[in-house]
């Protein structure tokens, strides 16, 4: 993974802007400019970026290219269209957007959203960008959002294949796409879905998290990296296991000092995360229980190579550890050989997982 943040940061010029990204241990960054500001000062920007070794992540549009108002529409659409130019000139891995909302607030969630017209028109809206453009450098990708197209893998592979144009891809925004207890609760299992029909066409994705509240009625909360439930080292492994510099933007925090705060918290649960490696990924509770380090059961040491040691497990519970150890080691005919294809096999656990040993 390539670590960035959406936020340019506090800085007096180009020049520091860069510095202080690099200084961070940043490798990507989101452009901080627009396709409306002076060139001269783009220039600066890329040019800093470039002596840096600062890749460009994103290029973002953020506006209702699909809005109801037809001048708001048109504006945003060149605007889509501008980016899109500044981020082939640029370089960068994507230009992305939201697809666009039915209501007053620009990425809302409206009932129309969700009709058959938008879809069409979100087809067509997609295809004037890229064919105004024809890129040769980046792509053109929407954000995976909650409450508006597409809002799993599956639309997605349609929207893709609807679209039909060699520079749409995807930006994945896991987090946007849990909107369920299920989702959430089985978050890994969720990530390796989107990854195993998207992975080859994902661009860049966002970084943050998700909490699910205990209160009535369902309530799922967006969050620092730090303060939700899914698991961003099972993310990372799955982005790596398809780009091995994929890059990941946190986004949505409100002070330079909390943005800082989280790139030391990713650094310090991915850092694990070695290419390569096997490396087990437990469940807090299974840290709580003493699986960690030395204390890890010896069922499920790899016995020679990662089927090995599911094969030796002694027990369902060692199982199902050795299952989450082995997982990112395996290929996936390994995997369904050894009945462990996790997203077919993890709802086996459910209510039948014995006492710990």
């Amino acid at each position: 993974m390539r670590l960035g943040i959406s936020s340019p940061l506090t800085h007096a010029d180009p020049a520091e802007w860069a510095r202080r990204h690099k200084s961070l241990g940043l490798e990507v960054i989101n452009f901080p400019l627009n396709c409306e500001s002076d060139p001269a000062l783009i220039d600066a920007y890329a040019n800093e970026a470039a002596a840096n070794g600062l890749a460009i992540a994103e290029v973002g549009v953020w506006k209702n290219a699909m809005a109801v108002d037809q001048e708001e529409r048109e504006k945003a659409l060149r605007f889509a269209i501008g980016q899109l130019e500044l981020a082939d000139r640029l370089g960068a891995a994507c230009c992305v957007n939201i697809l666009g909302s039915k209501g007053p607030r620009w990425d809302g969630a409206y009932k129309e959203n969700f009709s058959r017209e938008t879809w069409k028109q979100g087809v067509a809206m997609i295809r004037e960008v890229i064919d105004a453009v024809r890129p040769s450098n980046t792509y053109f990708t929407i954000e995976s959002m909650p409450w508006m197209y597409p809002t799993g893998p599956d639309e997605y592979l349609q929207l893709l294949e609807e679209v039909d144009r060699d520079r749409f891809a995807v930006h994945l925004d896991l987090f946007n796409w849990i909107t369920s207890p299920q989702r959430y609760f089985y978050n890994e299992e969720f990530a390796d879905e989107c990854f195993e029909k998207l992975g080859k066409y994902v661009k860049s994705c966002h970084l943050k998290n998700v909490r699910l509240e205990e209160d009535y009625t369902l309530q799922l909360k967006e969050t620092d990296p730090e303060g939700g439930g899914v698991s961003i080292p099972h993310l990372v492994r799955r982005a790596e296991s398809y780009d091995s510099a994929m890059p990941f933007i946190i986004e949505h925090l409100d002070s330079d000092k909390a943005y800082l705060d989280s790139i030391a918290y990713v650094k310090s649960i991915t850092g694990k995360v070695c290419r390569g490696t096997q490396v087990p990924d437990l469940h807090p509770d299974d840290y709580r229980a003493g699986y960690h380090g030395s204390g890890f059961p010896s069922a499920v040491q790899p016995a020679g190579n990662a089927a090995g040691s599911v094969r030796q497990a002694a027990s369902w519970n060692h199982r199902r550890l050795a299952v989450q150890s082995a997982d990112r080691a395996l290929c996936p005919d390994e995997r369904r050989d050894l009945g462990i294809y996790r997203y077919e096999l993890y709802p086996l656990f459910r209510g039948n997982e014995p006492d710990r040993p």
